[in-house]
């Protein structure tokens, strides 16, 4: 008779283990679950760019501290969310835009370097060489965010809803 029990109650929890099964609704929470995450991420890139404008030091260095804790914090949120009923396509996209921010760290740092430097002290080739720096930052980025757009629109395809632009 125990065994009987037991086997009843694993029954049980495979039963409710098979009731969680993939929706569009849950696609949809899924995606937009990951995108707040690259959006507070973007928001932090925004901000950083947003600090040459006026080339102080300490925001410029604080722009970049800020960074710097948002793609470990977003690195870590994305890895936690896991992939969708199997699928890792959107995650492993949104894991290459957190990437490819995290690679662009260094160049941000050199650039900070730079635009630090004293306005008698600066160069030409010092300018130079941050405009090459924040152009190479900005095709890394343009091109993982490309890459996420492509996998989410096929994601929405696969898991049967649509994307809609809430900016409109």
């Amino acid at each position: 008779m125990k065994l009987g029990k037991a086997v009843m109650l694993s029954m049980g929890i495979l039963f409710l283990v098979s009731c969680e099964t993939e929706t569009p609704e849950k696609g949809v929470k899924y995606n937009d679950d990951l995108l707040n995450m690259i959006d507070r991420l973007d928001d932090k890139v925004e901000s950083m760019n947003d600090t040459f404008d006026d080339y102080v030091a300490e925001e410029m260095n604080a722009g970049l501290s800020d960074l710097k804790k948002q793609v470990e914090t977003t690195k870590k949120e994305v890895e936690d969310h896991g992939d969708f009923f199997g699928d890792a396509a959107l995650q492993n996209a949104a894991m290459g835009y957190v990437d490819a921010v995290a690679k662009s760290v260094p160049q941000y740092e050199e650039r900070v370097k730079i635009e630090s430097v004293d306005d008698a002290d600066y160069t030409d080739d010092m300018a130079d060489k941050s405009y090459d720096l924040m152009d190479e930052i900005q095709d890394r980025i343009d091109n993982a965010n490309k890459n996420l757009i492509e996998v989410q629109q096929k994601f929405s395809t696969d898991h049967n809803f649509l994307l809609v632009d809430k900016e409109k």
